[in-house]
Protein backbone atom coordinates (compact mmCIF):
# COMPACT_ATOMS: atom_id res chain seq x y z
CA UNK A 1 0.00 0.00 0.00
CA UNK A 2 3.05 2.44 0.68
CA UNK A 3 4.16 1.91 -2.87
CA UNK A 4 0.82 2.58 -4.81
CA UNK A 5 -0.02 5.42 -1.97
CA UNK A 6 3.90 6.98 -3.32
CA UNK A 7 2.45 6.53 -6.74
CA UNK A 8 -0.84 8.08 -6.70
CA UNK A 9 0.33 10.94 -4.34
CA UNK A 10 3.50 11.71 -7.03
CA UNK A 11 1.44 10.89 -9.94
CA UNK A 12 -1.58 13.56 -9.48
CA UNK A 13 1.70 16.14 -8.36
CA UNK A 14 3.23 16.09 -11.15
CA UNK A 15 0.21 16.27 -13.42
CA UNK A 16 -0.25 19.58 -12.10
CA UNK A 17 3.35 20.70 -13.23
CA UNK A 18 2.06 19.42 -16.59
CA UNK A 19 -1.19 21.55 -16.69
CA UNK A 20 -3.59 18.50 -16.43
CA UNK A 21 -5.99 17.97 -14.20
CA UNK A 22 -8.21 15.06 -14.61
CA UNK A 23 -11.45 13.94 -12.36
CA UNK A 24 -10.47 10.61 -10.01
CA UNK A 25 -11.20 7.27 -11.25
CA UNK A 26 -11.94 3.95 -9.55
CA UNK A 27 -8.18 4.59 -8.18
CA UNK A 28 -10.25 7.00 -5.84
CA UNK A 29 -13.44 6.29 -3.14
CA UNK A 30 -16.93 8.16 -4.24
CA UNK A 31 -15.96 11.08 -1.75
CA UNK A 32 -13.05 12.02 -3.45
CA UNK A 33 -14.33 11.67 -6.56
CA UNK A 34 -17.12 13.85 -6.30
CA UNK A 35 -14.76 16.48 -4.11
CA UNK A 36 -12.06 16.45 -5.89
CA UNK A 37 -13.35 18.39 -8.82
CA UNK A 38 -11.28 19.82 -11.70
CA UNK A 39 -11.72 23.11 -10.14
CA UNK A 40 -10.56 22.39 -7.22
CA UNK A 41 -7.34 20.70 -8.29
CA UNK A 42 -6.94 23.87 -9.96
CA UNK A 43 -6.93 25.79 -7.05
CA UNK A 44 -4.76 23.21 -4.92
CA UNK A 45 -2.48 23.46 -7.56
CA UNK A 46 -2.68 27.33 -7.38
CA UNK A 47 -2.44 27.38 -3.89
CA UNK A 48 0.56 25.19 -3.48
CA UNK A 49 2.53 26.41 -6.34
CA UNK A 50 2.34 30.24 -4.73
CA UNK A 51 3.85 29.07 -1.71
CA UNK A 52 6.95 26.08 -2.88
CA UNK A 53 6.68 26.66 -6.54
CA UNK A 54 6.82 23.54 -8.52
CA UNK A 55 6.70 19.70 -7.07
CA UNK A 56 9.65 17.72 -7.47
CA UNK A 57 8.92 14.58 -5.85
CA UNK A 58 8.02 13.18 -2.32
CA UNK A 59 9.81 10.96 0.46
CA UNK A 60 8.27 8.45 2.63
CA UNK A 61 8.43 9.26 6.15
CA UNK A 62 5.64 6.89 8.24
CA UNK A 63 2.13 5.25 8.25
CA UNK A 64 -0.30 5.31 10.63
CA UNK A 65 -3.22 3.03 10.54
CA UNK A 66 -6.49 4.38 12.54
CA UNK A 67 -8.22 2.12 15.73
CA UNK A 68 -10.35 0.04 13.02
CA UNK A 69 -7.91 -0.45 10.48
CA UNK A 70 -10.31 1.09 8.09
CA UNK A 71 -7.91 4.22 6.74
CA UNK A 72 -4.13 3.66 5.90
CA UNK A 73 -2.57 7.35 6.11
CA UNK A 74 1.11 7.31 4.39
CA UNK A 75 3.26 10.55 5.96
CA UNK A 76 5.67 11.86 2.96
CA UNK A 77 7.94 15.08 2.47
CA UNK A 78 7.75 17.26 -0.25
CA UNK A 79 10.59 18.26 -2.82
CA UNK A 80 9.98 21.31 -4.52
CA UNK A 81 11.48 24.21 -6.30
CA UNK A 82 11.29 27.15 -3.58
CA UNK A 83 12.64 27.18 -0.83
CA UNK A 84 14.33 24.54 1.91
CA UNK A 85 10.78 24.02 3.44
CA UNK A 86 9.16 20.31 2.96
CA UNK A 87 5.82 20.45 3.39
CA UNK A 88 4.25 17.34 4.58
CA UNK A 89 2.08 15.35 2.05
CA UNK A 90 -0.62 12.70 3.35
CA UNK A 91 -2.28 10.52 1.29
CA UNK A 92 -4.97 8.37 2.46
CA UNK A 93 -6.07 5.02 1.64
CA UNK A 94 -9.11 3.21 2.73
CA UNK A 95 -8.92 -0.56 3.04
CA UNK A 96 -9.75 -1.25 -0.84
CA UNK A 97 -6.55 0.76 -1.49
CA UNK A 98 -8.40 3.40 -2.75
CA UNK A 99 -7.49 7.10 -2.41
CA UNK A 100 -9.70 8.95 0.44
CA UNK A 101 -7.45 11.75 1.42
CA UNK A 102 -4.88 13.74 -0.09
CA UNK A 103 -3.40 16.63 1.21
CA UNK A 104 -0.25 19.18 2.00
CA UNK A 105 0.42 21.31 4.97
CA UNK A 106 3.54 23.33 6.54
CA UNK A 107 6.15 20.19 7.49
CA UNK A 108 5.45 18.92 11.09
CA UNK A 109 7.72 15.82 12.54
CA UNK A 110 4.91 14.67 14.53
CA UNK A 111 1.77 13.33 13.35
CA UNK A 112 -1.40 14.96 14.26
Amino acid sequence: MKAKASDLGTNILLSYEKGKYKLLGEEATEEMRLGLTIEKQKEAHEAIKNVYDAFKSMDYVETWINKDKSLHIFRFKGNFTAGDSKPEIRVVLDNNGKLAGLWLKPGNNELQ
